[in-house]
């Protein structure tokens, strides 16, 4: 087995890229309030897609700590199959198995990687597509994990996280999301007669 950097293991496989980088690329579409420090005072701004074209990936991906991304934005092939990833993600999310297993299908006849000296993985290509080939192995093992997988219940946010909570009963992404909801609803209700 071999450690990942978020605390798990892929049974047999070394994955070049980890579950919290696979969870970034789903939460890649996501509504106003999935930035967590947005100006204060600012107003609810539409959905946020950053894989709708090649700068917008770039500048959501290149600040994240979870990829180490290239500098030079993705092509369009490259960008399709970040996309595909992010698709099959918000299906398993969604409870839609199937649409899930249509993607991997789709992702592992695509991916090539070849043996380390070490009999561990790692893709067959370099840049992007390297990194898209190395998170389809964080994205065969999440169905394993998608009783935990989630989306967050603040609805103007929308990003998707692995529920790591004792009693599995987290509804948010992070404590401001939360906060946000809460302070929310006490508004909503102090305004009704």
């Amino acid at each position: 087995m071999t450690p990942r950097d978020d605390g798990e293991e892929i049974v047999g496989m070394r994955s070049p890229q980890s579950m919290a980088a696979l969870l970034a690329i789903a939460s890649s579409l996501h509504g106003p309030e999935g930035h967590y420090l947005p100006p204060t005072g600012a107003p609810p701004g539409p959905p946020h897609d950053h894989l709708s074209t090649a700068a917008r990936a770039l500048e959501w991906l290149l600040p994240r700590r979870e990829l180490r991304v290239p500098k030079l934005p993705p092509s369009a092939s490259e960008l399709a199959m970040l996309r595909e990833i992010r698709g099959a993600v918000q299906c398993l999310t969604r409870g839609d198995r199937e649409g899930y297993r249509r993607g991997v299908g789709r992702l592992t006849h695509a991916a090539r990687f070849e043996l380390t000296g070490d009999v561990g993985l790692r893709p067959a290509a370099s840049g992007w597509r390297a990194i898209a080939f190395g998170l389809v192995v964080p994205l065969v093992a999440l169905d394993e994990h998608r009783a935990s997988l989630k989306r967050c219940g603040n609805p103007r946010c929308g990003f998707v996280f692995l529920d790591r909570s004792d009693n599995q009963r987290r509804r948010w992404c992070s404590d401001t999301c939360g906060n946000r909801s809460k302070v929310r609803r006490f508004r909503s209700r102090r305004r009704k007669p």
